[in-house]
């Protein structure tokens, strides 16, 4: 399976994302919940960047995905968790986009793009991914909530 692209949806309050400094990797875990201390979280060798831009704007209109389309496709395993890790040094965002509070920590955040530390969150943004392969059952929003415990 190979993952090419992400996407979240813009809840709106804006229709551009711009960054410098971005970069996003990807890797594999099989945490149930996450370490704040971001390396601890991967399995060994898995951690991949797959995105590096010095400066990028994207841009989605109120209710549509803003797909943000890898340099290097992930080859995702099953079995494990997938991770994604993504981080910035700079930009304006006038996108918000939804999420939603999960039962555990599913997520780290920290406010300096340096910090080997985060702090852990129950709130999870909506992820779309693409990509070849995927083999993932198609289901509802509502449906993913329950079955990863969260009514």
């Amino acid at each position: 399976m190979s993952i090419e692209a992400f996407a979240f949806k813009n809840k709106g309050y804006g229709e551009t994302l711009f960054l410098t400094g971005f970069e996003v990797y990807m890797g594999l875990t099989d945490n149930e919940n996450l370490s704040a201390v971001f390396e601890d979280n991967y399995l060994p060798g898995t951690r991949t960047l797959v995105l590096q831009e010095d400066s990028v704007t994207y841009a989605a209109g109120t209710e549509e995905w803003c797909i943000i389309p890898l340099d290097t496709p992930f080859p995702y395993e099953t079995g494990h968790h997938l991770l994604i890790e993504y981080l910035w040094t700079g930009g304006y965002t006038g996108m918000h986009n939804y999420v939603w509070t999960t039962t555990t920590d599913r997520a780290v955040l920290a406010y300096n793009p340096s910090s080997a530390t985060g702090s852990n969150q129950s709130k999870m943004i909506h992820l779309l991914l693409t990509g070849t392969e995927l083999n993932l059952e198609q289901t509802t929003f509502g449906a993913v909530k329950i079955i990863l415990g969260n009514p």
